[in-house]
């Protein structure tokens, strides 16, 4: 058995799954989700993999981990840093997996780790939920146009620690995405998702058609607000996994995803498996 330690948001929880089902297909392992840290009110984020239908073979219930502990053979796998380590997707060639325990912590933020079973995996990623009322009306709309989706992810990141860790977008950035956008994409329509709306009607402006989504569009777990992010054609992303997922999740087959090139303001923090090939970093 896999058992995967989740924390964080639901964009680093979708990072963890990868990880942790890519390893469950390839060793035909029953993957367990550790949701102790939501359970027990130790975050301040809540479990949200929920949303996704997620795939076979995944563990709801702890029980059965619990009474074979004692006669499981147990290793533990915990990230190191930020870049992809090609070891752990062979992790487990030369065991006898039959009583086996993986215990899996970590980020694990690189497309790498799951590149191979991307199509499962956004079978995985089909929401539960469709959209209704007034996300509906809104999705009709995105479908309709040629939607840029534009993130800007501010709130917690302007906490004198988090800032200092992760850093917020410029307007410059936003402003250069936009004019790339425009060389490459006609009548572009761009809807902005952002935690800092009030600095985005404040900074962010275009000639072209512009559309705020705000607060009144936001939903338990943002199921409903990721699908509108999901629905667009073209990105220009903060450095956020939620909207790292939006765009990898998107469907159009010529969309352009424009990400920022320094994605933590620690400089130790190397990134450089976070982004896949064709996106464009600015």
């Amino acid at each position: 058995m896999i058992a995967l330690q989740l924390f964080g948001g639901l964009g680093n929880q979708m990072f963890q799954y990868a990880l942790g089902r890519h390893l469950s297909t390839k060793y035909n392992l029953p993957l367990f989700l550790n949701k102790t840290i939501y359970e027990e009110n130790r975050s301040d984020r809540v479990y949200a993999l929920d949303v996704f239908k997620l795939g076979e073979n995944i563990v709801d219930d702890p029980e059965p981990l619990q009474l074979n502990a004692a006669t499981l053979k147990a290793y533990e796998l915990n990230e190191t840093d930020f870049t992809f380590d090609e070891d752990i997707l062979t992790i487990l060639d030369d065991q006898n997996t039959d009583d086996l325990l993986l215990v899996i912590s970590g980020y694990w933020q690189s497309f790498k780790y799951f590149e191979k079973i991307s199509s499962l995996l956004k079978q995985d990623f089909v929401f539960v939920n469709e959209v209704m009322g007034r996300w509906k009306e809104l999705m009709n709309y995105i479908q309709s146009v040629n939607a840029i989706m534009i993130n800007v992810r501010r709130s917690d990141y302007l906490t004198e620690i988090k800032s200092q860790i992760h850093g917020v977008v410029s307007i410059e950035y936003i402003e250069k995405g936009m004019q790339i956008i425009r060389s490459k994409v006609p009548n572009p329509v761009f809807f902005v998702f952002s935690d800092g709306m009030d600095w985005c009607k404040e900074n962010i402006s275009a000639s072209e058609e512009i559309f705020f989504v705000d607060e009144k569009y936001y939903d338990p777990k943002f199921q409903f607000y990721l699908q509108l992010m999901v629905n667009c054609k073209h990105y220009i992303i903060s450095n956020s996994t939620f909207a790292w997922w939006s765009a990898w999740l998107c469907k159009h087959e010529d969309k352009i995803v424009i990400c920022p090139a320094t994605w933590f303001a620690t400089p130790t923090i190397n990134t450089k498996d976070l982004i896949p090939p064709d996106w464009l970093k600015i």
